[in-house]
């Protein structure tokens, strides 16, 4: 769909809850031999605020 090596994600809500820059999104596919897609856990990390622990 989208080329060699590149994916789609699709179905995600809360995303504008994320700093627009500093943000990480993690998307840890399953591997499914000869298969066009698969099931994805996503998991995304807020930047903490400056002087906060």
């Amino acid at each position: 769909m989208h080329g060699h090596g590149k994916f789609g994600l699709a179905s995600l809500i809360n995303l504008d809850l994320l700093a627009l820059t500093g943000s990480l999104v993690i998307a840890a596919p399953l591997k499914i031999v000869n298969g066009s897609g698969s099931p994805v856990r996503v998991i995304a990390l807020k930047p903490t605020a400056t002087g906060s622990r």
